[in-house]
């Protein structure tokens, strides 16, 4: 009852704006002398709108339990026009679990289900109704700067949407931009709450991890740092160099107090062969060391072994036409040690990252891609085809295996379709996904098998968003 009325506030807020012609929201400023009311500043608000109805489903090796979930959702949100520097905005959805069997074990092998879940609420499957709140800030804007505090959206290289459920990732906390020297842009901030995709709550930085499955410590024991940890939230920082518009590189710095320090640079160029014709080389660079005791002085509750580190090393060369891209990828993480950062946080970087999968948790891999889009002209279509071989450690190596996840083949196929004209802000998606394990002399034992590998996976997507502003 709580949920459902927030969301009727919410929705009676947003719905008694008045609104007319669209137009972005950063170019509406208010001066002084046309305030005649605060009904007129607001109606210079934009409100949104927008629909998501997803079906996801998963079909497991043999006997192995087979999963499927149907979801919508409506939200809406409101941002105000600029006065005097300051805009605020705030936002909210709604979720219901039209159908799913995502509550419920493999006889087999006794996991829980892994895609599926985060559609709903993963702390309460049993939930056929669920209200977030989402955004809810207020932000200052001076020349080409602009400080963000409250409930966000946030998209960095680990911080991200992550947006391939029913809601995105949202982070609460300060954040700071600036582009006042045309080459160069600064960004970064301090956050102390997260909101994790496939969850309705709001937690602190500490209590966010170990929402999703924990897997192995590096003794082979259970991990046990949910609910366990110390932090008083994340420091983030990024320099981004643009010196020609065909050469980008950014450095960006993760401090997750008293727990690990995370390093990323990105460089990518872009050559010109004739027309619209270009190739990109892009090279990738990510250090992580672990912070005092790593979250828990009992080693079996840290999320990340006291002194330990790792190293990731990525690449990409690709060939892009207007209408055609298509490109090699390769990473290596090193033996150093598995890299760790928080999966309710965002997705990884990598260029071999694919959708419904990660590389997380992992030490000594050898990982590559080959991807294909074209993007039909006019119709608005786009289709996609990537393969992936993941070459891991042992699934008992558990120093370097955090999660048991076997060596893999994968294959992607997407379909997206943004439609134009009169049904402009209709969006349809098709995701398939193919993975197989990569044959070795021992059979694996059906604990690695279920929802990891030798499975056939289906998304199918349909959003609608629309934007209302007057000025």
């Amino acid at each position: 009852m709580r949920h459902f009325c927030g969301a009727l506030a919410l929705l009676f807020f947003s719905v008694t704006i008045t609104f007319g012609q669209a137009q972005p929201l950063e170019n509406v400023h208010i001066k002084k002398d046309t305030l005649r009311s605060l009904n007129a500043w607001m109606q210079r608000g934009t409100l949104s709108l927008y629909h998501r109805t997803f079906l996801m489903g998963t079909a497991n090796q043999g006997e192995l339990t087979d999963y499927y979930a149907l979801a919508t959702g409506l939200g809406t949100g409101f941002k105000t026009a600029r006065i005097y520097g300051l805009s605020f905005g705030v936002s909210g959805s709604f979720y219901f679990n039209l159908a799913s069997n995502v509550q419920h074990k493999d006889s087999t092998t006794n996991g829980v289900n892994r895609y599926e879940a985060a559609l709903f609420d993963v702390a309460d499957l049993e939930q056929r109704s669920m209200y977030r709140l989402e955004e809810l800030y207020v932000r200052y804007h001076i020349s080409k700067s602009r400080v963000t505090v409250g409930k966000m959206f946030l998209n960095t290289p680990f911080i991200n949407l992550q947006d391939g459920r029913m809601g995105p990732t949202l982070v609460e906390g300060v954040w700071a931009e600036t582009e006042n020297i045309k080459w160069l842009r600064i960004e970064g901030g301090w956050l102390w709450k997260v909101s994790p995709r496939g969850t309705m709550r709001w937690y602190t930085v500490c209590e966010s991890i170990g929402l999703y499955p924990t897997g192995l410590n590096t003794d082979g024991t259970k991990s046990n740092y949910a609910g366990q940890l110390s932090s008083k939230g994340v420091g983030v920082a990024a320099i981004h160099f643009t010196p020609h518009k065909n050469h980008h590189t950014q450095l960006w710095n993760y401090t997750i107090e008293n727990m690990a320090n995370t390093f990323f640079a990105k460089h990518v160029s872009r050559f010109r062969l004739k027309g619209t014709h270009h190739i990109m080389i892009g090279a990738q660079y990510t250090r992580q060391d672990a912070l005092k005791n790593g979250g828990n002085i009992e080693p079996r509750k840290t999320f990340i072994d006291k002194g330990a580190s790792a190293n990731i090393i990525s690449g990409r060369i690709a060939y892009e036409q207007t209408a055609w891209k298509a490109g090699l990828n390769y990473t290596r993480i090193t033996s150093s040690g598995r890299f760790l950062m928080p999966r309710e946080w965002g997705r990884e970087p990598l260029y071999t990252f694919m959708p419904r999968e990660r590389n997380d948790g992992l030490g000594n891999v050898h990982a590559m891609t080959a991807d294909v889009s074209y993007k039909l002209p006019i119709t608005g279509l786009t289709a996609s085809l990537t393969y992936g071989l993941f070459l891991l450690p042992d699934v008992k190596d558990v120093r370097l295996n955090k999660y048991g996840m076997p060596s893999y083949h994968q294959v992607n196929g997407m379909l997206n379709y943004v439609f134009k004209g009169k049904l402009n802000g209709l969006n349809v998606q098709a995701l398939y996904v193919f993975k197989k394990e990569v044959k070795t002399n021992l059979p694996l034992e059906a604990k690695y098998v279920f929802n990891k590998v030798d499975l056939h996976h289906f998304n199918l997507v349909v959003s609608y968003t629309i934007q209302f502003t007057r000025h």
